[in-house]
């Protein structure tokens, strides 16, 4: 008999968003990335891959009992000495020749079985008293690793293995994704330290900055779920999201040994960081001077993709802070920004963006935050197009608007704005005419509202046309 079979990591918050250290959210990323790839390779002359990305693996297979091969996935899944750190529905469905019928009947199964099980791996019981994890400050600190200046650090198997995972795969990622083998050769920043520290002059008020880059396709799934109606049509969607996320990654890398600045401090190593990838979702990380040109990148190879003739557009948030901000909450509202560009527009590529000079204030709630700071919450919400003209507008406007006089300006807009007005229409008739055009061009990607257009440029004065 035929069926499909799906195997789904579930609750991330409990094996990658855990922790702040870097290698671990990293390993418990592609962990799950990598879940589908290993299982198909244990069932090789069983499961055959339909569809394998993010955290998910969809298959078919022939078997008399279907269970049986079911079951013993659950088992490989709970004793990898790897992945029974994290928490995976399986469950399969038999083919009924409704594809999307079997598929949809097949998530409800799985989102079943997830409501009935706990939100984290529980460890195994151990019978020696032990501290917690200094890491994750959760599980039972079983083992050892080295920790920072390289004093032993007590922590869990889970956040071992991940950790273990994440460092070694850092430096095979990028040429495994890419087929290029060249990368093999090449090393990428180990931490966020490394990845923004600089002592270019340039980039000096960026130091220990980074851009938290979030993309999410706009209704990818809605429009999978309606163009695959046979597992062919499944794999070709599969396929193709793979080969476009491929040229974006490579495109990306390709930019760098031709600039300096994407090198770190001695030793050079790229700085790049991805911590999510597959499925229609990507987090990069890169340091702050090099956000905007990293998004205006992905934009510019994206623009051309398609399905079934339909154009595929993708929301972002990107997040200029600290390098020590705490990862999983920067992440957290990286998701937020993008949601709110999807709720402005989905048949646009459009983006949200924040600057924190603190991140005291994200545990308000993203709109609750804007609404106080801005009066408004769509105010940073920019379409894609523009992004090339505010990359070259913005350095000629420099040339002769005073940054001392913007910030006046931004300071009265909120409860003198009358006053702040007449202020800026006297800084305007002072600018050369090459500062005058760039306000106009900048007014063109802002909008004519007056605190949204000199926010926008107060905020992105030291992260775009850098």
């Amino acid at each position: 008999m035929n069926y499909y079979l799906q195997i789904e990591g579930v609750n991330l918050a409990n094996f990658v968003y855990d922790t702040n250290d870097l290698s671990t959210v990293r390993g418990g990323s592609f962990l799950l990335l990598d879940a589908a790839k290993i299982i198909g390779d244990i069932f090789k002359d069983v499961l055959k891959p339909i569809s394998t990305g993010a955290s998910l693996g969809l298959f078919q297979f022939q078997a008399a009992e279907g269970d049986a091969v079911r079951d013993e996935v659950k088992r490989i899944l709970s004793t990898h000495d790897q992945l029974k750190h994290a928490t995976f529905a399986v469950d399969i469905q038999p083919d009924t020749g409704d594809y999307r019928l079997d598929r949809e009947a097949l998530r409800a199964r799985i989102r079943w079985q997830q409501m009935q099980q706990p939100a984290l791996a529980i460890p195994a019981w151990n019978d020696v008293p032990t501290e917690y994890c200094e890491v994750d400050r959760l599980r039972p600190a079983l083992t050892a690793r080295p920790g920072p200046e390289k004093q032993p650090e007590r922590v869990s198997t889970s956040v071992q293995k991940r950790s273990e995972y994440g460092r070694q795969y850092k430096q095979n990622f990028y040429q495994q994704e890419t087929g290029r083998d060249h990368l093999a050769d090449i090393e990428f920043a180990y931490d966020f330290k490394a990845l923004t520290s600089t002592r270019m002059p340039a980039y000096r008020k960026l130091n220990h900055k980074m851009a938290v880059i979030y993309l999410d396709g706009n209704g990818f799934g809605k429009m999978r779920d309606k163009t695959c109606t046979n597992v062919d049509l499944q794999r070709q969607f599969d396929h193709d999201m793979t080969e476009y996320r491929k040229a974006a990654l490579s495109a990306l890398l390709d930019i760098m040994p031709q600039d300096a600045s994407w090198l770190s401090d001695p030793p050079y190593r790229y700085r790049l960081e991805t911590l999510m990838w597959g499925g229609d979702e990507i987090l990069w990380v890169v340091p702050a001077w090099k956000g905007w040109q990293t998004l205006q990148l992905f934009y510019a190879q994206s623009q051309s993709w398609t399905w079934q003739g339909t154009p595929l557009r993708h929301a972002g948030g990107m997040v200029f802070c600290h390098h020590n901000a705490p990862i999983h909450r920067i992440k957290s509202l990286a998701v937020q920004l993008s949601d709110l560009a999807k709720e402005t527009c989905r048949e646009q590529n459009l983006f949200a963006y924040t600057v924190l000079e603190s991140f005291d204030y994200i545990g308000q709630g993203l709109t609750a935050a804007l609404q106080e700071r801005y009066g408004a919450t769509d105010m940073f919400v920019l379409n894609a197009e523009h992004m090339s003209t505010i990359e070259t507008a913005l350095p000629d406007l420099k040339q002769t608007f005073p940054r001392r006089k913007l910030h006046e300006i931004v300071l009265r807009l909120r409860h003198e704005r009358e006053a702040a007005e007449h202020e800026l229409n006297k800084v305007l008739c002072e600018l050369d005419q090459t500062s005058l055009d760039a306000w106009y061009k900048l007014q063109n990607c802002f909008g004519d509202n007056t605190p949204a257009l000199c926010y926008n440029i107060a905020e992105l004065w030291d992260y775009a046309g850098l």
